[in-house]
């Protein structure tokens, strides 16, 4: 569904603003968030995420994660998912482990589908993340957890 962007003001300045309010409360982000957001449409570039976890990313296409060696990582940046699938994700840690080791940050329209996570003595399990303080939103996550002999496991 399309939602309509309202432009009204008599100055530029006034336009501006609500245009800018609109955006915010549409995709739920600030504008200058938006244009900063590294754009991930591969397995390759998702190891941006390692590298920068403090960043901010959109991923453009479903990725598909057989034979990829996955390292959980900490991270504290921002995800949009916009919809696409991480998919045939696996995992044996065993410390904080899942998609993310630890997620600080915020996830929002991510599909993570067909993950295994194997928490082989590991403190915190889950599929999308071992420890989430950090906000996911709007994401659907299907897959296997097991042989998790630590404190805590989940979604």
């Amino acid at each position: 569904m399309a939602e309509k962007l309202i432009i009204s003001g008599d100055s530029k300045a006034e336009k501006y603003e609500v245009l800018y309010k609109q955006i915010k409360e549409l995709v739920g982000y600030e504008t200058d968030e938006i244009a900063n957001m590294a754009n991930i449409s591969s397995v390759q570039e998702l190891a941006l995420l390692a590298k920068e976890p403090a960043g901010h990313y959109v991923l453009t296409a479903d990725l598909d994660m057989t034979y990829v060696s996955w390292t959980p990582v900490d991270f504290s940046g921002t995800l949009e998912g916009n919809g696409h699938s991480i998919f045939n994700l696996r995992v044996e840690k065993c410390e904080n482990v899942g998609f993310f080791g630890v997620l600080s940050g915020n996830v929002r329209d991510l599909h993570l589908r067909d993950a295994y996570i194997c928490g082989n003595g590991a403190a915190y399990a889950g599929l999308l993340a071992g420890v989430i303080s950090g906000r996911a939103e709007g994401c659907t996550i299907t897959g296997q957890l097991c042989s998790c002999t630590g404190a805590t496991a989940g979604a």
